[in-house]
């Protein structure tokens, strides 16, 4: 028998493992779009506050740079 390397290893993957891969997430993409699977309510908070905390220090950048922003003198 040859012992395993990278070639082997990866045409294991290709010929047996990413068949079965490929039809879970199809099956899973499925079941999403039928409404059949749903994210945890505490996901669905969780990503919600961080688009908060996000838009939040966006806008505290902003204002922050608009406050401190170097002047720069009028053209005479």
């Amino acid at each position: 028998m040859l012992p395993p390397n990278d070639y082997l290893s990866m045409k294991d993957y290709e010929l047996n493992r990413l068949p079965d891969v490929l039809a879970r997430a199809e099956q899973h993409r499925l079941l999403v779009e039928a409404g059949l699977i749903r994210r945890p309510w505490l996901t669905c908070q969780v990503c919600r506050s961080l688009w908060r905390l996000g838009r939040l220090l966006v806008t505290a950048g902003q204002r922050l740079e608009h406050r401190y922003a170097p002047m720069v003198p009028s053209p005479a």
